[in-house]
């Protein structure tokens, strides 16, 4: 039985006497037991996951190679193509293979922008930025885009001019993901919303559609890399990236 031993020193009828204290810590040294076990099984399934993670990385990163090499000589040879082809068949067909493949690319640069993001390796060049001038050339860009499609868009921007320290082009990524992916839930007819407000020292983006909004069981999973509802996964295009990307750019 483990036991614990304290000592202390008292008067005991006029003499200075020890006291000792024997005390039963069986129940103690069991809860200390548990607690290394369960410790012990939180660091080996950390280690797990970790070890999990650097593999998909890894795995990630050598595919977007292999993908980017072959893609970088399919866009340059489309692009003279363009320049030589005379025929009106042969110019669609060639735009429709060069539409292809930059999309292909822009997918590869999500991917590879989505491993810099969590191994900390995404560069960022922080510089003033005018956002609302930004943003209200984001709105015109898109309004041609949504028009098309069925949508209204509408900007939403303060009057004042307020300058953030942000990088330009990831700034505008984000916005632009936001915006696709409003594009991508909200049926036709609907209306998308830009809007920006000033909070103090800060500059709040958002973007607010009229779609059908989001379970709370996918809420949580909302930012997950590749992630897709049931019911979207046969209908949208792409690789379930951009919010992914947005989260980690903002972060």
């Amino acid at each position: 039985v483990p036991i614990e031993l304290t000592s202390a020193r008292t008067i005991y009828r006029g003499k200075l006497a020890n006291v000792i204290f024997i005390r039963d810590i069986t129940e103690r040294k069991q809860a200390q037991e548990k607690l290394q076990v369960l410790y012990e099984q939180e660091r080996d399934i950390r280690q797990q996951l970790e070890e999990e993670v650097r593999k998909r990385t890894e795995f990630t990163r050598a595919l977007v190679h292999e993908l980017k090499t072959p893609i970088t000589p399919v866009l340059a040879a489309t692009e003279l193509l363009l320049e030589e082809v005379k025929g009106e068949r042969s110019q669609k067909l060639v735009q429709s293979i060069d539409r292809s493949a930059s999309n292909l690319n822009r997918r590869i640069d999500e991917l590879m922008d989505l491993i810099r993001g969590e191994t900390g390796m995404l560069p960022l060049n922080l510089m003033p930025v005018d956002a609302v001038s930004l943003l209200r050339d984001i709105g015109y860009e898109m309004t041609p885009v949504a028009l098309r499609d069925g949508y209204s868009l509408t900007v939403d921007l303060p009057s004042s001019n307020p300058v953030v320290s942000a990088d330009r082009d990831r700034f505008r990524q984000v916005v632009m993901n936001l915006l696709n992916n409003a594009l991508k839930f909200t049926p036709p007819g609907g209306e998308i919303t830009l809007r920006a407000r000033e909070e103090g020292a800060n500059l709040s983006v958002e973007v607010q559609d009229t779609g059908p909004g989001i379970n709370k069981e996918d809420q949580k999973r909302l930012f997950d890399p590749y992630y897709r509802r049931v019911e979207d996964r046969e209908r949208l295009s792409g690789l379930g990236l951009g919010l992914a990307l947005a989260k980690s750019l903002v972060e």
